[in-house]
């Protein structure tokens, strides 16, 4: 991702620049870690899990605990500061939670 697209990210992510550089790779993090996991699980689209509407994630607090899950079971080594990092780009990305506070 180029700097000036890290910079608008961390932006519309709230983050301050000097923050763990993670935040400003989540896109890139996720297409790493999370896309290939979840098209394993649905056997096609991993998308799909963003959109489901079984209720398992319904606000920020619940996306912060399945990123964390999801962290766990992947085995990555995350610090807090990255989870949040995951969850706010999932946020802005695919929910939209923080836009409708």
């Amino acid at each position: 991702m180029a700097v000036g697209k890290r910079v608008l990210l961390a932006a519309a992510l709230g983050l301050p620049l000097g923050q763990d550089a993670f935040a400003f790779e989540s896109e890139s993090v996720h297409q790493t870690h999370c896309v290939a996991c979840h098209a394993r699980i649905t056997g096609g689209d991993g998308s799909v899990l963003y959109r489901r509407q079984d209720g398992l994630v319904a606000d920020l607090d619940q996306l912060q605990q399945r990123v964390d899950h999801c962290r766990r079971g992947a085995k990555l080594d995350w610090s807090e500061a990255q989870v949040r990092a995951m969850r706010d780009y999932l946020d802005m990305r695919h929910y939209g939670f923080r836009s409708s506070e």
